[in-house]
């Protein structure tokens, strides 16, 4: 007979990243799903960061999690047993306030898709995108961002109230207050 062992990325990853703090999430087919906002936004307090989005995928349900955790457009459900209704827990939950965020990767392309999303991050959260992903966000074309990296750092991180990292060669590094940096390597 052959076995199969498999091994999840809670098992490994802690090996490689010690300093990391894991909280398992619940998911639908193999994707974070909304309800694991409750489980985020109840842990909260023993975080200083979050980051958000690397291996996320696209889904609806990750879709829906990135929404109610940043307290987006709400999805109403049925009243479970007890007194509040699950929206009125997160509502509740989100007493404590967010820390500042790290949206990177799969994160940028879903926050494109709430309307008015920078209205919605804690102060000073770091975006990464890299040129595609910024397209995403601000709806300019990539050769547009290309030929203008630095301006739309500076522009999008002063817009947004949030530090931008552009990345790519050469990449430019913004903060809301006008300070600017360049990694001077292109590899």
């Amino acid at each position: 007979t052959t076995e199969i062992y498999t091994l999840s990325l809670h098992d490994a990853l802690p090996i490689f990243l010690p300093e990391a703090t894991w909280l398992l999430l619940p998911h639908e087919m193999g994707v974070i799903s909304e309800p694991a906002v409750k489980i985020v936004l109840e842990n909260l307090s023993r975080v200083t960061a979050l980051l958000v989005g690397p291996g996320f995928g696209l889904e609806d349900p990750t879709a829906n999690f990135m929404t109610q955790l940043l307290g987006g457009k709400k999805k109403t459900k049925a009243s479970k047993i007890g007194f509040m209704k699950e929206s009125e827990q997160v509502e509740e939950a989100k007493s404590l306030l967010l820390p500042p965020l790290v949206i990177d990767a799969d994160g940028l392309k879903l926050l494109a898709k709430i309307p008015q999303w920078h209205e919605h991050l804690p102060a000073q959260s770091i975006l990464t995108p890299h040129p595609g992903e910024m397209s995403a966000l601000t709806g300019l074309s990539t050769a547009q961002i290309q030929a203008e990296r630095l301006s739309t750092a500076q522009t999008y991180s002063r817009r947004w109230g949030q530090i931008v990292i552009l990345k790519g060669a050469f990449t430019v590094i913004a903060s809301p207050e006008g300070e600017t940096a360049i990694i001077p390597v292109a590899s």
